[in-house]
Formats: C-alpha cells, structure tokens, sequence
C-alpha cells in the first residue's frame, strides 16, 4: 500500500467515531451539528434560527449567507459565540440560572438571535470589502473593525426585540444604570463605551451601552434607517 493510500485509509478510520457521534440537521441557511441524542435540541435551534433569519437580517440589513450552527455542551458554562472566519454559530446548550445573560423565556430563541445576529452582521461585505473577502475571507469583513459596543449593541437590541419580557433591555438592570448616569450627569463617552472598563460594569460596558444606544436609535428613526446605517 503507497504512503497516500494509507495516510487516507488512517483518516477514514479516524473519522468514523465522529461520525456516529455527531449528527446534521440542514436548511437553505442553516447546517446545524449536533451530539447524537440530541436531536429535540437541534431541532429547536433550527426552528427558532428559520423563524426569526428574516427579522435578524432585516434589523441589519446584510445579505443572507449560509452558516454552520454547532451545539456544544461544555458543563453549567452558559453563552455562544460567532466565527465569521470559520463560518460558524456555537451555541452552548446550558441556559443561564441568575440572569447574567438576561432573563429569557426561550433559551434557544435568546442567544439563537443573539448570535444570528452578529453572524449576518459580522460576514456582510460588499464593494472593495467584498473583493478582499473574496480573496482572504472573513478575516477581512468590515463588521469585525467596528467597535464593540456597536457588534454587542445591535445583537442585544435583536435578542430584545422578540419579546418583551426577554432579553437585556427588558430586564431592568441596563435602564436603571443608564438613567442614574444621566441624572449624574456620568454616561460614558464614546472611547469609555468601545473599551472594557476597569471598574463597574467592566466587560458589560460594550452590551449596556451599545445596547441602550441602538434601542435609542430605532426608537428615535425608525428600523429601516438603522438596517441602512449597518
């Protein structure tokens, strides 16, 4: 047997455990994967992910672009993450127990448009943008040099936005810091909301701020002119 001819017979055969272990379920925009056992989960992250695709794309206005959606399990940790240069969703399957992510009524549907949201923003690229995506990838889409308060703004105004008693803007806690640094006279200026702070609220600044200012702008100009901004 020739060096290639075994190198890919090992690979073969080193590939399928994965295969049983791992399952697919696909649509025209979704690939979600999946550990066997859990298709009633995999299942809803596709349903709640085709059901809202059109209000998270019309929030930001990006082109639909097909992406794979994968369903972690990684212990009592509870959050998701977007890849735009993998192409890829993880959605961890632990819902969050004392609102730090937010009070929700749908674990899936939350951190589902959370996430589809930053993916539609995060690969949309047109023009010269377009052209060097093209040729390098994500790595070169405009969203990703935007700063973190508008990346974390829209998507916590997306999760917010599907019902009124989920997401961080309808929690109470954003509102209440907001408007006691307003009476004070203290809201942050725009280089204190895109960086981390050092003191009280550290890495919530970005979702807070971000948050609070996209829900102004939509409620002052309407979403139509905010999909046009991003």
């Amino acid at each position: 047997m020739s060096r290639r001819a075994l190198a890919l017979f090992l690979c073969i055969f080193c590939s399928l455990p994965a295969y049983s272990l791992w399952k697919t379920l696909k649509t025209e925009a979704f690939t979600v994967f999946y550990p066997s056992g859990r298709e009633r989960e995999a299942g809803e992250i596709l349903e709640v992910l085709e059901y809202y695709r059109g209000y998270a794309g019309d929030l930001v206005g990006a082109p639909l672009r097909r992406v794979a959606v994968v369903l972690e399990d990684v212990g009592m940790e509870s959050n998701g993450l977007t890849s735009p240069a993998f192409h890829r969703i993880l959605l961890f399957r632990s819902p969050p127990s004392d609102g730090q992510l937010g009070y929700h009524q749908n674990w899936w549907r939350m951190v589902g448009v959370h996430e589809y949201t930053h993916w539609r923003h995060l690969s949309a690229a047109r023009g010269l943008p377009g052209f060097l995506t093209a040729l390098f990838g994500n790595t070169m889409v405009p969203g990703s040099y935007t700063p973190g308060w508008l990346k974390e703004g829209i998507c916590v105004a997306a999760e917010s936005g599907t019902s009124p008693y989920e997401g961080r803007l309808n929690e109470g806690f954003f509102d209440a810091y907001a408007t006691i640094l307003a009476q004070g006279g203290s809201l942050p200026s725009i280089v204190r909301a895109t960086y981390n702070m050092d003191g009280f609220p550290g890495g919530t600044g970005p979702y807070l701020f971000g948050g609070q200012f996209v829900e102004f702008l939509v409620g002052k100009f309407g979403r139509d002119r905010v999909s046009d901004f991003f």
